[in-house]
């Protein structure tokens, strides 16, 4: 027996050993491998692809000088390989610039690399290259190393868990819901498994965001607030306006070396698993078994409006907060319970809940916070008791999101943008759903959502899914033949617990539809802005899903208490196969017609067009003035230098005139933006020239270098130490109740 131990002990430091070298040797060629430039030059100009030259395996950073006449022209790195040919992303070259840089990973060695036309247009004639330099960069090295590190951790935790045969811990149901669980979150991640990026929609919006963080963490922003990578450099404030604490997860991997694409990816697949996590979590726990949580996990993970959300929208944000939003419910039932171990359980739950929720997306956020005071007053009884307890609950939630309300606030009530002036009541009249689109159980829909008068036809795929309208229907029959018999096997409490999420999935499918008056209450002073703040009444399908899956599961336990446990399974079975046959469907047809996009990073993206409506823009900013990020002096202003870039420039400057005169810088004039004299520390006036573009007034007679950048103001400062300070307390009342509660 101590000599298997002590062999074991010996197998493990050499394992321990291998890793450490293999790691220093991942680590070395990072930092020493092979450098790799070349440069072509041709003055007379070649057409587009003209140019072949051999490559090594790696990441490159490839600048094109050309000349482009035509507003239409683009170009992407092609690689021949064994695989056949690999393209980078699809490059505008817009005639107004002459250079261009292009992120390009290559898979393999190859002996014909080029830049060439993109594929849909090839017939562009007048595009010509004067120079490509090629510079191969340590990203791709730096991935293989972040993946041979994480291999070996996966590896320790499996040689671990052997170790320690947790396994044997788990019981034959634990081990088959488990299996269930990971099949649920393959089958939701299936158009993830390509070496592309499926999506359509507001992909590109997201896209940008990462990018914004992972330049701004490059660049010694922290937190990112205001992203410079938008609009040529003139930057938006989307940090400001829109949570995104959850995707530093994916811009700390593109830091890493993974490609954009790649790091998207990674998070869509984290989000599928932390969707199948909660929903499996709550419903589990508020049906008492294990099965229906897997149930319930299936209904709602691959429910057909979640997968719309994730990969046909690519709505970053709702699909985010769907993945927090059952444990708002579970929170807020144990939080009226009479047991002081669920009351923490609920606090601890809801603070996650509204949390994650509030930093990912704040329309689903007040979606969330209107449907618990629906909760609320459904168990007005019970939730008085412990109000104290949820208003603390309220409280702490506020001080630990504090550092993004403020700022958030701040910009809301002092930032003149384009979102402050728009009134949504008419326009989710106009967006809600035909009650014929609850029941479609397969996608079939058009590209956009439409207006009523259009009909169902050319409509996005608008609905829960047929199984979620089915244990609906199936839990309302319970409800009228069989109440007195579910009351008396699970009691009063819990009968009221189910009727109360069949209520508020009703009122989101009611609120979802065209008939509900939204026009009307919007109307209303204050209370009408907040309520149709969400613009598409089909929004609500969120809430309905969250609350249909634990419908489901409790319709589903009630049946075998009604007619037999054989007829459960047979109904349990049937609705699994249904909630399979829609979702493979619907993610096959998505595979099938969304556009298979190569995104290395941000550079074939559109800054300008990539906001979208523009939400946050100022009122007076105009999109066509962003075509440049040039400096234009005042009268009698002169500049000799610019250096740096858009997150922080530094500029010479002069003013030759008897008066006070301007330089007109490219950023939008946005609250927190500063000029700084570099020898003496000053801030300089700055003040919104016209089109919203920021001036820096300059006193006569000065001259100097004058520093540009984004600095946070000291509110938001404090701000952010409130609530880094709220989460510590709790990391450390956690730590002490798990203390104490394993000396009990």
């Amino acid at each position: 027996m101590q000599d298997g131990k002590k062999r074991m002990r010996w197998i493990f430091a050499a394992l321990f050993a291998a890793e450490v070298l293999l790691l220093l040797f991942a680590a070395g060629r990072c930092l020493f491998g092979e450098r790799y430039t070349w440069t072509y030059q041709e003055s007379e100009g070649l057409p587009v692809g003209a140019a072949k030259i051999p490559l090594p395996r790696g990441s490159y950073l490839i600048t094109v000088d050309y000349m482009a006449a035509e507003d239409l022209a683009y170009c992407q790195a092609v690689a021949e390989t064994s695989h056949g040919r690999q393209t980078g992303e699809e490059v505008a070259l817009p005639p107004e610039k002459n250079q261009r840089t292009i992120e390009f990973y290559l898979n393999e060695t190859t002996a014909e690399f080029s830049i060439e036309p993109a594929s849909y247009l090839q017939e562009v004639p007048a595009v010509h290259i004067f120079g490509i330099t090629v510079q191969k960069t340590k990203r791709m090295e730096a991935r293989d190393g972040f993946l041979l590190f994480c291999f070996f951790l996966c590896l320790d935790l499996v040689l671990l868990v052997k170790k320690k045969r947790i396994l044997e811990c788990f019981d034959d149901e634990q081990k088959q819901v488990s299996l269930g669980l990971a099949l649920i979150v393959i089958l939701a991640s299936v158009p993830l498994f390509t070496n592309y990026l499926p999506g359509q929609q507001d992909l590109e919006f997201h896209l940008m965001r990462i990018e914004g963080i992972t330049e701004g963490l490059a660049a010694g922003q922290f937190p990112v607030r205001m992203q410079q990578n938008w609009l040529n450099g003139y930057g938006y404030p989307v940090s400001v306006m829109y949570g995104d604490l959850l995707l530093y997860f994916p811009a700390f991997l593109k830091l890493a070396g993974f490609m954009l694409q790649d790091a998207y990816k990674i998070y869509v697949f984290f989000i599928q698993i932390v969707t199948v996590g909660t929903s499996y979590y709550a419903v589990s726990r508020m049906t008492g078994s294990r099965k229906t949580g897997l149930l319930g996990a299936a209904l709602y993970t691959l429910s057909l409006y979640r997968i719309l959300n994730v990969y046909y929208r690519c709505a970053v944000g709702e699909y985010t907060a769907m993945a927090f939003l059952p444990l708002v419910f579970v929170g807020l039932s144990f939080l009226a319970d009479d047991e002081e171990v669920r009351r923490q359980k609920g606090v601890c739950c809801l603070i996650v809940g509204y949390t994650a929720i509030l930093q990912s997306h704040c329309l689903s956020f007040e979606m969330a916070i209107l449907f618990s005071g629906v909760y609320v007053l459904l168990h007005i009884r019970k939730i008085w008791k412990h109000l104290r307890l949820l208003i603390g609950t309220a409280a702490v939630t506020i001080l630990l999101n504090l550092g993004f309300l403020l700022p958030f606030m701040d910009y809301m009530l002092h930032q003149n943008m384009l979102v402050s002036d728009v009134a949504y009541g008419k326009i989710m009249q106009e967006q809600g759903l035909f009650v014929a689109q609850l029941f479609q159980g397969f996608h079939y829909g058009g590209e956009y959502s439409q207006a009523l008068y259009t009909g169902v036809g050319g409509d996005m795929t608008l609905t829960m899914g047929l199984p979620l309208v089915l244990v609906l229907f199936l839990f309302l029959w319970e409800a009228l033949f069989y109440r007195e018999r579910i009351k008396e096997r699970y009691g009063a409490a819990d009968w009221r617990e189910q009727c109360s999420f069949a209520v508020i999935m009703c009122l989101g499918l009611l609120m979802s539809c065209w008939f509900f008056p939204w026009e009307t209450i919007g109307k209303i002073p204050v209370i009408g802005s907040v309520l149709t703040a969400f613009q598409f009444a089909w929004r609500f399908l969120t809430v309905g899903t969250a609350a249909g899956a634990f419908v489901g599961g409790y319709a589903i336990r009630n049946l075998g208490d009604i007619l037999s446990g054989e007829w459960k399974r047979i109904a349990a079975a049937a609705l699994g196969v249904l909630i399979l046959v829609g979702s493979s469907q619907m993610t096959a047809k998505l595979m099938a017609a969304l556009p298979a996009k190569v995104m290395t990073g941000t550079e074939s993206i559109n800054t300008i067009e990539a906001v979208i409506n523009g939400e946050y823009l100022p009122e007076a900013a105009d999109k066509g003035r962003m075509t440049d990020n040039q400096f234009y002096p005042g009268e009698g202003v002169s500049l000799s230098s610019v250096t740096g870039n858009a997150w922080h420039y530094v500029t010479y400057v002069e003013n030759q005139s008897g008066t006070e005169s301007q330089i007109v810088v490219p950023y939008l004039a946005y609250k927190g933006y500063v000029a700084v004299d570099r020898a003496s520390g000053t801030e300089l006036m700055t003040k919104e020239g016209d089109w919203a573009i920021l001036a820096v007034m300059l006193p006569a007679g000065y001259q100097g270098e004058i520093e540009l950048y984004f600095k946070e103001p000291f509110s938001w400062r404090l701000a952010e130490a409130v609530s880094l300070l709220t989460f510590l307390v709790l990391i450390g009342v956690i730590v002490k109740k798990r203390g104490y509660k394993n000396k009990l």
